[in-house]
């Protein structure tokens, strides 16, 4: 048996008891209600874990549908070489966008003409070859389009850039083929267009994203051994 005493204001103390049998009754109590918290502690843990989840598929599901890859730009400050003189260019033409081909043609055809005159003439003297080669430019690198491998195929090898003894730029490695007639020529441009970087866009599914140049080295050996 167990008293407990309790003492209220102004009166004397007034003894009362508790039986042991109501001690574990309210020990029995104490854990069933620790028992209830424990699991409806469990319960919310388990919730916030299932929320924490659910908002991370929400988020990745809207990034996916605003598009995974974002582009974003900052306009550098104004630097002093942007501040430079401008210069000016002498032209012998400058051409619109309305401009055709066929007006650039009518243009450069004279020296052409002059050019296969002097070359095809039966009383030129002396002997002369011409040689193609093909070049893209892209992404800042340049490829040789005539370049072969081990096996003799065309791969495109990328080469190096040397500026020359003159100051200009060069490209030392540059494959230069010999060709005998426009058959041959138009053979290993196409050959060589093979090998362009392409990609889809709006208009053609197999766009050129590159520049191309293509350039016919013309060499005249004189009678007297000079080449020009």
């Amino acid at each position: 048996m167990v008293r407990l005493q309790t003492r209220k204001p102004g009166s004397g103390v007034s003894p009362s008891f508790v039986s042991e049998q109501q001690i574990r009754q309210l020990e029995r109590k104490l854990r069933v209600k620790t028992l209830e918290l424990e699991q409806s502690l469990h319960e919310m843990n388990e919730r916030l874990r299932k929320e924490k989840q659910r908002r991370k598929v929400l988020h990745n599901s809207l990034l996916e549908l605003k598009g995974n890859i974002r582009v974003h730009c900052r306009i550098r400050p104004f630097l002093p070489f942007d501040a430079a003189p401008e210069e000016s260019v002498m032209e012998d033409r400058v051409y619109s966008t309305s401009d055709s081909q066929v007006t650039v043609f009518a243009d450069v055809s004279p020296l052409l003409t002059s050019l296969l005159d002097g070359l095809l003439s039966e009383k030129s003297p002396g002997s002369h070859w011409v040689e193609v080669s093909v070049v893209e430019v892209y992404n800042n690198d340049v490829f040789d389009l005539l370049a072969k491998d081990n096996s003799g195929r065309l791969n495109g090898i990328k080469r190096g850039i040397m500026t020359n003894k003159e100051g200009k730029n060069d490209i030392p490695l540059l494959t230069n083929e010999p060709v005998e007639d426009v058959v041959e020529f138009l053979e290993l441009v196409n050959q060589g267009l093979q090998l362009r970087a392409k990609q889809s866009t709006l208009i053609h599914t197999d766009s050129s994203r590159s520049h191309l140049v293509i350039t016919l080295t013309i060499t005249i050996k004189a009678a007297s051994g000079d080449d020009f």
